[in-house]
């Protein structure tokens, strides 16, 4: 065993010899000799407490005592750690490095499938669901909370157990004792929640920027196999490009909206509602119109109850020659089934056309066809009410241009939820739970 001038730096594996750096600050409990696999009681002198035989190496290119940086912060590994998860015949493999800082404590840099994931011990309170195994096993829908201004969803769990140790730990080590975990995500962001006998742990994890962190701990990316394809813990940029275009389209939406606003305080009224019989048609109605070449909105009701009347209109022009004939129908049905009430229908119906030039129109109207459906109380149409404005607006291609707005701000949010919801899909709640 050999000593620094003010702590100690190096000892002498008690059973194989071997030099081992000393690692991970005062918390340290244990060291692990990563030549024979003995356990040394780092608050005891470094006696040994135990043998791990027959460990496999994970398949790692970090060893201990390298150093990099991770989120600004100069980070040691000091403990290296080989997971495995097995469920349904799959198994899934990947390598805990723990990271001691000076400045910032503990951390953990995690190796999987060529991912580099950095997590951390968080203390928050979190409400009973993010603990309830039992819960989301037998729950019919995927559960989810809020907690940290985030909106956390069920993701997957299983039981995951150490296969390889080696190094400086702050706790013993269990070879092969299986800890249950709940992993919960948010977008970028996983939180997993550990539960052993009556200790709870909580662990938040980011993805890390691979390239980076491999070259700041003095690793050839290109030799480091692996990190292809998307990992759950990805940022989803998707639909973010189309944050302008959103903008943008929002702006036009916005104009478009107070346009038909404006517009659709333009009309003048030429005939007051005439409310009158329907046994009084048929029947003429003069409309004294002074645009020219403006838009004639007409519009007709009545007072039906699970019924239907069409309205027979032929138009003349001041001239006396016919503008043209067309029909109107009107029909509202009502009722209640299965302990709700429902209605279809409208018991109202408008007519536009343009006129030609100023001048009295003539409006005739004829009563055409009737009906009744037995859905409830019925009533027949009584009487009719007609009004008329002139210089109403066409809104057609205002509604098409909103439609076409809504889209175009929508595209970015659907194409996010899309992406959110393939990440979640790479977890353990199946899509008939969902």
């Amino acid at each position: 065993m050999t000593g620094a001038t003010d702590r100690l730096q190096k000892i002498q594996c008690p059973s194989c010899g071997a030099g081992l750096d000393v690692l991970g600050g005062g918390r340290v409990k244990v060291q692990i000799c990563g030549y024979c696999g003995t356990e040394l009681d780092a608050v005891a002198g470094y006696k040994a407490l135990r043998q791990f035989n027959d460990l496999k190496r994970p398949d790692t290119p970090f060893r201990l005592g390298m150093e990099g940086e991770i989120a600004g912060v100069r980070q040691q590994i000091i403990g290296i750690m080989g997971q495995v998860e097995v469920w349904e015949g799959q198994t899934w493999r990947w390598v805990d490095h723990l990271l001691y800082s000076e400045t910032h404590g503990y951390s953990w840099l995690t190796l999987e499938d060529g991912h580099l994931v950095w997590s951390r011990r968080v203390r928050w309170a979190l409400p009973m669901v993010a603990y309830d195994l039992h819960g989301i096993e037998h729950g019919e829908h995927r559960p989810g909370f809020r907690a940290l201004g985030r909106d956390w969803t069920y993701f997957e769990s299983g039981v995951q157990k150490t296969d390889f140790v080696e190094g400086a730990f702050t706790w013993e080590p269990k070879m092969g004792d299986g800890v249950q975990v709940i992993r919960w995500l948010t977008p970028g962001e996983m939180l997993s929640v550990e539960l052993s006998g009556t200790e709870q742990e909580t662990t938040l994890s980011v993805l890390l920027d691979r390239l980076a962190v491999l070259k700041s701990f003095g690793l050839d990316p290109a030799e480091v196999r692996g990190g292809w394809g998307q990992h759950v813990l990805t940022p989803i940029t998707v639909g973010k490009e189309m944050g302008y275009t959103a903008t943008v389209a929002g702006g036009f939406l916005a104009a478009t909206l107070a346009l038909m606003l404006l517009l659709a305080a333009r009309g003048e009224e030429v005939l007051a509602a005439q409310t009158f019989p329907i046994t009084a048609l048929p029947k003429v109605i003069e409309m004294p119109l002074t645009g020219q070449g403006e838009l004639v909105s007409v519009e007709f009701a009545s007072d039906m109850a699970n019924a239907w009347t069409e309205l027979e209109v032929d138009v003349d022009g001041p001239d006396g020659e016919p503008l043209f004939e067309t029909s109107r129908l009107i029909e509202y049905y009502s009722g209640y089934e299965g302990g709700e009430s429902w209605s279809e229908g409208d018991r109202r119906d408008v007519l536009v056309f343009r006129a030609e030039g100023p001048g009295i129109y003539r409006m005739n109207l004829a009563m055409g066809e009737t009906g009744v459906e037995a859905y409830g109380a019925v009533q027949e149409a009584t009487k009719i009410s007609v009004q008329a404005q002139e210089g109403v607006a066409a809104f057609r291609w205002l509604w098409v241009a909103t439609a076409i707005f809504l889209i175009v701000m929508s595209v970015g949010p659907i194409r996010h939820w899309m992406a959110w919801h393939g990440r979640l899909k790479q977890g353990d709640w199946t899509d008939d739970e969902d």
